[in-house]
């Protein structure tokens, strides 16, 4: 999950949400046994909002980063769930209803991530079903706000938001063999961190095998990077090559790549400090001259010289 600025809504779309909105807001107003229908909602899965999420998120879903958009739909998730939230194991209804069509309240998401599948997770011996759903734990359940007309701001969510204040960097670390483990802030281990695991299934196993293939081409890649630095500072040929795998290692790092958390994650902690230049450092790649053999150098004589066979 990365920390993601959101920018603002069209505003012809902005002013439908609202006024679905206020709709909402006034059918929740009525006594309960005339609100007793559940409101239908249908200003969340308006295209234009679809295409700004897909665009902010660059086609992946916004908890897992795995990329979606050509191989299963995208769910519009409501990050606080609209229709009912899960409170001690039983679905309580309404939910944040006033919030449906809010745009600071929609993600998008692969339906692994948002809703309750059966997973084979580490920490538990059998199948069990796991999904974001309607679960919406906070740090303080006496806290919730169940109202339009509630101050929202007392609320500390535990399941982080990657539009939202905290950084995911700083609650959630990678590691090789593409599993993910709350992160340590002082002496404690961050209850959002876990939270946020448990409750997306990111440690489900397709997805531990998809980031461990990541992390396998970024290990390498920072391993030829190690083993070409000796020849690197005097043979030409060596630093150019070391320059195209530092290159590559920073094409991990657009935008569009998926599980860039994990590739921050794991380039930091096998050289900290390497992150912070690279991008600095692959500009400077791209500008060396590539090596002029005559004869032009084969690839197998290529090869053999980078691998020093």
């Amino acid at each position: 999950m990365l920390k993601v600025e959101r920018p603002p809504l069209a505003a012809e779309t902005l002013a439908r949400c609202a006024l679905e909105r206020e709709k909402a807001i006034a059918h929740y107003s009525k006594s309960h046994a005339e609100a007793d229908a559940d409101f239908s909602f249908r200003e969340y899965k308006n295209p234009a909002i679809a295409e700004a999420l897909e665009k902010l998120f660059h086609g992946k879903c916004a908890y897992c980063e795995t990329v979606i958009a050509t191989v299963q739909p995208t769910d519009i998730e409501h990050y606080r769930p609209k229709g009912g939230v899960i409170i001690n194991s039983r679905l309580k209804k309404p939910g944040y209803y006033w919030l449906a069509a809010d745009w600071d309240n929609l993600l998008p998401s692969c339906i692994f991530c948002n809703r309750p599948n059966r997973h084979e997770l580490p920490e538990h011996e059998r199948k069990r079903a796991v999904g974001k759903g309607n679960e919406f734990p906070l740090e303080d359940d006496a806290r919730r706000v169940s109202r339009h007309d509630e101050n929202i701001e007392n609320e500390v969510p535990l399941i982080l938001n990657p539009c939202g204040p905290d950084d995911p960097d700083e609650h959630l670390a990678f590691e090789p063999d593409g599993s993910v483990r709350a992160r340590k802030i002082g002496n404690t281990t961050s209850a959002k961190g876990e939270a946020t695991i448990r409750h997306l299934a990111l440690q489900r196993p397709a997805l531990r095998r998809e980031r461990k293939k990541r992390a396998e081409y970024i290990l390498a890649n920072l391993k030829q990077v190690e083993q070409l630095m000796p020849q690197a500072t005097t043979d030409v040929d060596a630093r150019y090559f070391q320059g195209q795998i530092l290159i590559r290692l920073h094409s991990y790092l657009q935008s569009d790549e998926p599980y860039i958390a994990l590739t921050r994650s794991l380039i930091e902690q096998q050289h900290p400090g390497v992150l912070a230049n690279l991008a600095a450092i692959a500009e400077r790649a791209r500008a060396l001259p590539a090596p002029i053999h005559n004869p032009p150098l084969s690839l197998d004589l290529a090869l053999k010289k980078l691998y020093r066979l």
